[in-house]
């Protein structure tokens, strides 16, 4: 997998940073403040064969190269008995067929399930925890603050949290170098925030039905941070942002379900132009992770060298800690 990254217009970027006093500080920080995850990293470069700088700096590449940032979409819906949440990878400067979903189960914290990145930890797209906590993460393009923990590394440290309250505090409180946009939610509870931040600024939003977000910031608070990217996709978001305006305000589950069939297999959506695709292109992935008191459940749609790969999971509550229920 080493070979993969290093070959990448990314990586060979991201080597001017190589040895550099702020990621060394970054470093540090990390460090002490995430001591797992440290070990994780550890663990990254034996299996990798790299050395642990170039796997810590490769997962800082979202913050240090905001032109280059994986281009997703999020789209969340929450009602009294469910949430749901939408993720759409459509490009992330590597080949399709290596996102792949991992199963993380850390001793003394709950398991979960995540699409992940080659020699990324998990975290910095979309995964669910063994006791209900959602989260998903755009990458959002802003300029890199020396003080603080790389964007990538803090969606990690929140797959970890004992409860949603936990997981707000470390999106909110944890000094970061970076920015990204995370969408939070638990399935025992009727509350699911979408949170900026960006550097030293945070915003808070409440979803209280239906809510969708890309790559670019949305809330006013953060709007002074904003970075002038390149987003080629954008056709593409106003498309889908279009078609959930046309969904009822707070869609029943099988509509979202619905939604994900549209962007997983291509389908069009009937507009001023006639029938148009709701993707410019198909996506490396599309994931849909629904909530309920009862159950967590996962539909995945994977892309790789031209063959689909699909994948259901049902992870029941309960305090089971059996493994996960799969169907092909």
């Amino acid at each position: 997998m080493s070979k993969v990254i290093v070959h990448t217009d990314a990586w060979k970027k991201l080597l001017k940073w190589r040895g550099d006093s702020a990621l060394v500080r970054r470093m540090e920080a990390t460090r002490d403040l995430f001591p797992d995850l440290w070990q994780e990293i550890h663990g990254l470069s034996l299996g990798l064969d790299m050395e642990v700088q170039d796997v810590f700096l490769w997962n800082c590449r979202a913050d240090l190269m905001p032109d280059a940032i994986a281009s997703s979409m999020s789209i969340a819906v929450n009602r009294l008995t469910s949430r749901s949440i939408l993720y759409v990878l459509q490009q992330n400067g590597l080949p399709g067929e290596h996102v792949s979903l991992v199963e993380v189960n850390p001793s003394g914290k709950p398991g979960f399930l995540g699409l992940c990145h080659p020699g990324c930890v998990p975290g910095s797209t979309i995964a669910f925890t063994r006791d209900g906590l959602l989260q998903a993460v755009n990458d959002l393009p802003c300029e890199w603050d020396d003080d603080g923990i790389p964007s990538a590394l803090i969606g990690r440290a929140v797959l970890g949290a004992e409860s949603l309250a936990d997981a707000i505090d470390g999106v909110t409180q944890c000094p970061r170098s970076g920015c990204a946009h995370h969408i939070l939610a638990s399935a025992h509870e009727f509350i699911m925030l979408s949170i900026e931040a960006a550097g030293a600024h945070r915003s808070v939003l409440p979803v209280s039905s239906k809510y969708m977000h890309g790559n670019a910031p949305e809330h006013r608070a953060t709007g002074a941070v904003r970075h002038e990217a390149k987003d080629r996709r954008q056709p593409d978001y106003v498309r889908v942002s279009g078609f959930l305006n046309s969904m009822p305000d707070h869609p029943a589950d099988d509509e979202v379900l619905e939604l994900f069939g549209r962007l997983s297999q291509g389908k069009s959506c009937d507009g001023p132009g006639g029938v148009t695709p709701l993707l410019s292109e198909e996506a490396s992935a599309v994931a849909l992770v629904q909530a309920n008191e009862g159950a967590i459940g996962l539909r995945l749609c994977l892309r790789s060298q031209g063959q689909v790969h699909e994948l259901n999971v049902e992870w029941p509550f309960a305090g089971s800690q059996g493994r996960p229920e799969r169907e092909a």
